[in-house]
């Protein structure tokens, strides 16, 4: 039975009453079937015998009265009385006929099945007996229906009476052997009703009786008691003193023994869990305002790097773009020069070419300075004759020794011009390597300036986002302060919500707020320092569940 000690209050009820209610359940249905038993047998004598009793009388009734009608009309023996008691026999004949076939219908002894067709086959001679006397009347054979009467109708009628009255016999007799039994097992169903009820009343007594001694020693004591002492534990009072009974040490008012005392020890320590929380809090406020404090100057420290590094990045940026200009006239320029190469080259091809044809004047002015001789020689030979042809050739003469004059003046410039040139070919084929060179310097110190730009710009947003972080920061030191502040006020609410309890002098010790000095936070070098408070540190294992 140790599982139904384990029982719930509210399902040791409900079986009591459910064996309470099955044992009604089964009282109430052996009634039920004795009862419907009984109506049944009722039901029986009534539409299986009575009725027929009743129906077999008024067949014998209207048998007689045929027979007296019968007697009436060979009496009288007048036309118009045979045929009105030959109309009323017919008509008693049918209503027989009926209530025959509806007494065939119900349920037969085996002596009704039996005799059945001996009335039947009585029931008809009668009725033809009947039938030829009133023909006999009807015909004027008075006599002959008086001695058919007296032979045949009367002495069959006589035996008819008899079965007739034989099956009406029968269904008394089995009518009073149903009431015999129906009495019978009344009788029977009054004394088991009787000793059940009885034993259902001592039943439902010894499991009530029985019930009740196991909710009692559940609780422990009678309920009221237990009310009492939960009314004074709901109202804070844990002094209450609680009376157990021998032996208990598993009922409600035991483990509510248990509770007291682990409450009163849990009070005690949640107390010195509060007080130790109010210090603790007090230390987070102070570490959270400066926190808060130091969040703040590095917030402007960081807001002025992210200035000077912006005006860095914009130096950079403008430095950049001088050097792409830089580069590109550098580019130009080693173009240029490159171009002035050549053109100085085609110079000095040039220059070459007009020192040669120069030379070839040269040629021409001696040659043409020795043909002006070879006039003049001719022209003195020739005397006078040749006197005018001497002056042109001395003038011819002039002329070709002044084109030499300025051939060779004109070939020594074209000479020094060639090697001035060559000089400026050289020089600008010198200066186009350092020019390029100095291209890709400026090529150089752009692609480093870009990249100078990119990383200052990675630097500003870095700066940025660690802008947002101390913003971030102080705000959320603000945030904590705020928490420690309601986690102080919290602490001190709890320690009046404990306060609600009266413990015992022991206990009360304890709950008793002790004095603690709370060592207030330092702040050097822009860095947040706890001393070590007058209490242990505050551990999560002190903590007790409950």
């Amino acid at each position: 039975m140790q599982w139904f000690y384990q029982l719930r209050l509210n399902t040791k009820l409900v079986s009591t009453f459910l064996i309470v209610a099955a044992l009604t359940l089964i009282l109430g249905a052996y009634a039920y079937v004795q009862i419907d038993k009984i109506s049944g047998m009722l039901s029986s004598t009534y539409n299986d015998r009575l009725i027929p009793i009743r129906d077999l009388g008024e067949v014998k009734s209207y048998q007689i009265q045929n027979y007296r009608r019968l007697y009436v009309a060979v009496a009288l023996n007048e036309a118009e009385s045979i045929a009105d008691q030959k109309e009323k026999i017919a008509l008693d004949k049918k209503n027989s006929d009926e209530l025959f076939a509806t007494y065939k219908k119900t349920l037969l002894a085996p002596e009704e099945a039996q005799l059945i067709p001996v009335f039947e086959q009585q029931y008809s001679k009668v009725n033809a007996a009947t039938d030829k006397t009133l023909e006999l009347l009807a015909a004027g054979q008075h006599a002959e229906a008086i001695h058919l009467m007296r032979t045949e109708t009367k002495p069959q009628f006589d035996q008819m009476l008899v079965t007739l009255q034989n099956l009406i016999k029968i269904n008394t007799d089995v009518a009073d052997q149903t009431n015999k039994a129906s009495e019978a097992i009344t009788a029977s169903i009054s004394k088991t009703m009787i000793i059940m009820m009885l034993c259902a009343f001592a039943l439902a007594i010894v499991i009530g009786l029985w019930i009740t001694r196991l909710i009692v020693k559940q609780i422990g004591g009678e309920p009221a008691l237990v009310v009492d002492t939960l009314k004074k534990i709901s109202e804070g009072d844990l002094t209450v003193q609680i009376q157990l009974r021998p032996n208990d040490q598993s009922s409600l008012l035991f483990n509510t023994q248990q509770m007291v005392s682990k409450l009163t020890s849990v009070m005690g320590e949640v107390s010195d869990t509060a007080n130790a929380l109010a210090s603790a809090s007090e230390e987070v406020s102070a570490s959270a305002q400066s926190l808060s404090q130091n969040a703040s100057e590095q917030a402007a420290s960081v807001e002025q790097t992210s200035a000077a590094v912006e005006e860095i990045s914009s130096t950079v940026s403008q430095n950049s773009d001088n050097a792409r200009v830089t580069d590109g006239m550098a580019s130009k320029s080693s173009n240029d020069a490159v171009e002035g190469g050549e053109a100085v080259k085609e110079t000095v091809a040039a220059m070459r070419q007009i020192a040669k044809k120069i030379g070839i004047v040269d040629d021409i002015a001696y040659q043409t300075n020795l043909l002006a001789l070879n006039a003049a020689i001719e022209a003195a030979r020739a005397g006078e004759h040749g006197k005018g042809f001497a002056v042109v050739a001395a003038e011819v003469r002039k002329l070709a020794e002044r084109s030499q004059i300025a051939a060779q003046e004109i070939s020594e410039v074209a000479s020094s011009s060639v090697t001035l040139a060559e000089r400026a070919g050289t020089l600008l084929d010198q200066m186009v390597p350092a020019i390029r060179k100095t291209a890709d310097l400026v090529q150089e110190i752009s692609a480093a300036s870009r990249e100078q730009t990119n990383g200052l710009d990675q630097i500003n947003s870095a700066v940025g986002q660690l802008a947002n972080t101390t913003q971030m920061n102080a705000a959320a030191s603000e945030q904590l302060s705020s928490t420690s502040e309601e986690m102080s006020a919290q602490a001190i609410q709890l320690q009046e919500m404990i306060r609600f309890f009266r413990l015992n002098n022991a206990a009360h010790k304890r709950v008793l707020p002790s004095k603690q000095n709370v060592a207030r936070s330092s702040v050097g070098g822009g860095r947040v320092s706890m001393l070590d408070s007058g209490h242990d540190a505050v551990d999560e294992a002190n903590f007790s569940r409950f």
